[in-house]
């Protein structure tokens, strides 16, 4: 899908989202998309004129690097504060500033704009040269998204209640998945693990194995 990037002031952001969101479901309206689909605010500013642009994209899941931490443990929020901290795109990422005609140095954010009713969040342990990372991440079960939020966001909530977790045991060539749910009823957690499924201790669900994980608006 070709994505366009236009100037816009903060007034106008709501009608440029709209517009934005409409467009996608042009190409693709379900009810998995109404289930699944939020919206992205993308912000490039020109660091030599400080012209700004923003782009509104759909989103599926959120990518999350793996923060780095020596002396503490890395959190969820660790990993969501990276991906959306200001990146400097320069070199060969230097994008084209209208205000300068010319191929500018830029800082790009990310903020999420429309929040999904299932967020699913992949983090991103495998790296681009095959190797795997086991960094144990802290996630909570419950999660507020309220400070990634873009300004004028269209929230009809920012929290989210952990429902399960996909995990990913081995190496980059040889591995083995399963998964803990939680009932919606009891709250009781479950291990499934191929055909067996077994109650667990929500203790046992943070874990170096986590790769994906599934939060449903609350």
């Amino acid at each position: 899908m070709r994505r366009s990037r236009i100037s816009v002031s903060l007034d106008s952001e709501v009608e440029a989202a709209s517009g934005a969101w409409n467009r996608y479901l042009e190409i693709d309206n379900s009810r998995l998309v109404d289930t699944f689909v939020g919206q992205l605010r993308s912000n490039l500013e020109c660091t030599t004129c400080g012209h700004s642009s923003v782009t509104f994209d759909p989103f599926w899941d959120l990518s999350l690097p793996i923060a780095k931490h020596q002396m503490k443990p890395v959190t969820l929020q660790n990993c969501l504060q990276l991906y959306t901290d200001k990146e400097t795109l320069d070199g060969d990422e230097k994008p084209n500033c209208e205000q300068c005609n010319r191929r500018q140095k830029h800082s790009k954010s990310l903020r999420i704009y429309k929040f999904p009713k299932i967020l699913v969040l992949h983090l991103k342990r495998f790296t681009p040269d095959g190797r795997k990372l086991d960094s144990m991440i802290d996630f909570p079960e419950k999660l507020d998204l309220k400070e990634y939020a873009a300004e004028n966001a269209k929230e009809s909530s920012t929290s989210y209640q952990l429902y399960a977790v996909s995990n990913h045991s081995g190496t980059v060539s040889f591995g083995h998945y399963t998964a803990y749910c939680r009932h919606p009823v009891s709250g009781q957690w479950y291990l499934c693990d191929d055909v067996r499924v077994e109650a667990a201790s929500s203790n046992r669900i943070v874990s170096q194995q986590a790769y994906i994980l599934f939060y449903e608006m609350i």
